[in-house]
């Protein structure tokens, strides 16, 4: 006659082998938290980079290597009101050194009237981190507001840009894209 108990002691033994074996196989147990889009918006994908915008917004063609992705509420870019970008590869120096090649980039001239306006880390989580730069910046006669997030993966530094900038930018869309942004896991 087989007992019941050592039945249940070998399953107990080989479910904790099970999790050990996952465990080992993962990395740390630290897991991507990729949040649904809000009512009104859609995630987009660009390498490893996840990100929500509205959902009225189209994506553009880029000519940039670096910059390859990017959004809009317009098709035409002349009548945008607010441009979203991505360089979903910026290396593997990290959010705050992405930040800082950014800055300084932007300084140098690459944004005119470039004018910092406030830096900030946001999110710092074990699979997230994230390096903000709000500013403002002059396009034609206007000035215009910008906010610049360095987004890395901690675990293997994997660095992402992005780049939101219009002439009446939204706090609600910034908080929104700010809370959506994702480094998807390295495949493989």
């Amino acid at each position: 006659m087989r007992s019941t108990t050592g039945f249940r002691v070998g399953a107990g033994v080989l479910a904790a082998g099970l999790a050990l074996l996952l465990t080992a196989c993962s990395d740390g147990g630290a897991q991507v938290s990729v949040p649904d889009a809000p009512d009104g918006w859609v995630r987009v994908e660009a390498g490893r980079l996840t990100v929500a915008v509205p959902s009225d917004w189209v994506e553009l063609e880029t000519a940039d290597a670096m910059w390859s992705q990017a959004w809009s509420d317009a098709a035409d870019t002349s009548q945008a009101t607010v441009i979203l970008v991505a360089a979903p590869e910026l290396g593997t120096d990290g959010a705050a050194q992405g930040l800082d090649t950014f800055v300084a980039g932007a300084q140098m001239g690459g944004t005119p009237g470039y004018v910092s306006t406030g830096r900030s880390r946001p999110v710092e989580t074990d699979t997230l981190e994230v390096e903000r730069n709000d500013y403002t910046y002059t396009a034609g006669d206007a000035t215009n507001d910008g906010v610049f997030w360095s987004v890395a993966d901690p675990r293997d530094e994997h660095t992402i840009g992005l780049q939101l900038t219009g002439a009446d930018l939204s706090a609600d869309v910034i908080a929104t894209v700010q809370d959506s942004i994702r480094v998807l896991p390295q495949e493989g």
